[in-house]
């Protein structure tokens, strides 16, 4: 049996177990199982995995085999409009297949090295301090959103050369604001902007 299979039919089964040994941090009052159907639902998803308390920080990672094109915030946002943005894993891998051992678990070395390496991972996180929330409310008004995460790319939530421009005339207004149209395709996250407004405080 894969270090990744809690014995109860696959890694979001109740009771279910950690690579480490320990209990899963299940997404809140939701259930691993109904984010994996959630995700599963997204017309671009051919399957989707989700391992509690898995990867390098904490957490849930989402293993996702698309077939067609999604891209990480698409399918963040997805799970929010269902569940909400608590259950919104914190790593979303997209993977042309998911690893798996002889017993049809998936395989926990064979995802660490493909994810040790990979390209197409998001990871999600609300904004953190007082300059990624101010760069993530103009991205909001801008691309008319409810939320953006801080490593959200501008492009893949709808960007253009028309939003671009909008949210480069708003945050030219924010005082201590130092953006320039390539920076906004450069830089591309709110994170990385949020830089841009000084030193990071809480």
């Amino acid at each position: 049996m894969s270090d990744l299979d809690d014995g109860a039919g696959g890694p979001g089964g109740a009771g279910g177990r950690s690579p480490s040994g320990g209990t899963d941090t299940v997404v809140p009052d939701l259930g691993t199982r109904r984010v994996e159907a959630v995700l599963r639902a997204h017309p671009d998803v051919r399957e989707a995995v989700l391992l509690p308390g898995f990867g390098d920080g904490p957490g849930e990672t989402a293993l996702v085999v698309p077939h067609g094109y999604a891209v990480g915030p698409e399918l963040a946002a997805h799970v929010a409009a269902e569940l909400g943005i608590a259950a919104i894993p914190a790593t979303i891998a997209l993977l042309p297949e998911i690893p798996r051992g002889p017993d049809g678990a998936p395989d926990a070395a064979a995802v660490r090295e493909r994810l040790a390496s990979w390209p197409a991972v998001y990871r999600f996180e609300l904004p953190r301090t007082s300059a990624e929330r101010r760069v993530a409310a103009l991205w909001c008004r801008v691309l008319d959103r409810k939320w953006v995460g801080v490593h959200d790319d501008f492009i893949e939530l709808g960007g253009d050369s028309r939003t671009a421009a909008l949210l480069l005339a708003e945050l030219r207004a924010e005082p201590g604001a130092d953006v320039t149209m390539g920076d906004l395709f450069e830089l591309a996250t709110v994170a990385r902007l949020a830089e841009r407004f000084g030193p990071a405080d809480g």
